[in-house]
């Protein structure tokens, strides 16, 4: 309430050269009096905050309509490196916006085009960390159809970029990770991506996972564990990371996606493949429908991960004992581990020393198919655990 704002101002405002970190949270349940009683007295103190490093703005009931923040200058904040909003925006032609090593910005209430975002990261080639998340009402249609010509605009480079967080509606995202890119190295950054389809969306979910862009093939020549997770209820994943660190990445589909969605091996090709520069150690799938990952794709992702030790798979629901589909989901995984379907009858993955199948019960033939192949594996010199 405006008494509880005016009584914590008048408290703190008068150290304001002094500070290093100012995070205002403010509820929008106040009205919009309390909005402009806090800039009103936050006004005549900002040019003496030239110590403030950190700055955080966040409104506590992101769905309702906010205005740009009109008392903040960058000339005022000199030693400014990070910005975080949250509700609220500056005006996208601000100054603030400049220079900055950490950039956040979720949910502003504002059309924000892709030309516009890529302007702003632009003018902060030193960012180490930066996440947008915005809201579909705010991407209308013809902001999308604008945003087409992207594919004119100069990439914007972050060589510094550690942490990268987009999420949004897949049209709108795209020219994002098209145009935001780091410079080849060793370092590592730490990638998340949300791609949000809708109804009437033509593109295949599943492919949506594919790390094709810079920024995110940049991420995976240190990845030791890949999984890829297939649900239509909780949306699909493929999570990558260096599980020495724990340095943990992501990309997911969310939104319209059917019930069933289909794995096709172009497919598993596009989103897996990319890892095969990757150290992977250890490979997990969860999806309803193994049974479609044909002997060729098992074929080929193994070979893909020639020091895979661990490999992980199982529906995401668990089935019922007697469920006749359950052997039918071992039978091509198990043939490949057992070397059935190579030229040389030699089993792939040498190296791999523990199987887990979650989700299963094992029961009758599914039980007496587990003990053939541990027993086969190890007479290969492969045991298994």
């Amino acid at each position: 309430t405006q008494p509880v704002c005016h009584n914590v101002l008048r408290l703190i405002l008068p150290h304001s050269s002094s500070f290093r970190t100012l995070f205002l949270v403010l509820s929008s349940h106040s009205g919009k009096d309390a909005f402009s009683f806090a800039w009103t007295a936050l006004a005549p103190h900002v040019p003496h905050m030239t110590n403030l490093e950190t700055l955080g703005l966040q409104m506590t009931t992101p769905s309702v309509q906010s205005a740009a923040v009109p008392v903040f200058q960058r000339h005022s904040c000199p030693r400014l490196q990070a910005l975080s909003l949250n509700g609220f925006y500056f005006p996208w032609t601000s100054s603030m916006y400049t220079a900055l090593r950490k950039l956040t910005l979720m949910r502003p209430k504002a059309v924000l085009p892709v030309a516009t975002f890529l302007q702003i990261v632009r003018a902060s080639p030193d960012l180490e960390e930066l996440r947008l998340i915005m809201d579909d009402a705010f991407i209308p249609r013809d902001v999308i159809l604008q945003d087409s010509r992207t594919a004119e605009l100069a990439p914007v480079v972050l060589p510094k970029l550690q942490i990268i967080l987009l999420t949004g509606r897949y049209a709108y995202t795209k020219p994002l990770w098209e145009h935001i890119c780091t410079r080849p190295s060793q370092s590592y950054i730490e990638v998340h991506a949300t791609f949000v389809i809708q109804r009437g969306d033509t593109e295949d979910p599943i492919s949506l996972l594919a790390p094709i862009y810079t920024t995110i093939k940049a991420a995976l020549w240190y990845c030791t564990h890949v999984e890829l997770v297939a649900y239509a209820r909780s949306g699909i994943h493929l999570y990558f990371e260096d599980r020495s660190t724990w340095m943990y990445n992501k990309i997911s589909v969310t939104g319209d996606i059917p019930q069933n969605p289909n794995l096709e091996p172009a497919t598993w090709k596009a989103v897996l493949s990319p890892f095969a520069s990757s150290p992977i150690r250890s490979f997990r799938v969860s999806y309803d429908r193994l049974h479609h990952i044909s002997t060729a794709m098992w074929d080929e992702s193994l070979a893909w991960f020639p020091r895979l030790e661990d490999l992980d798979f199982g529906p995401n629901d668990p089935y019922r004992t007697g469920d006749t589909r359950v052997l039918e989901m071992f039978a091509d995984v198990f043939a490949v581990l057992m070397g059935l379907t190579a030229s040389d009858g030699r089993p792939p993955a040498p190296c791999l020393r523990k199987l887990i199948v979650f989700h299963m019960i094992l029961c009758g033939p599914t039980t007496d198919a587990v003990v053939h192949l541990l027993e086969f594996r190890s007479e290969k010199g492969m045991p298994l655990r």
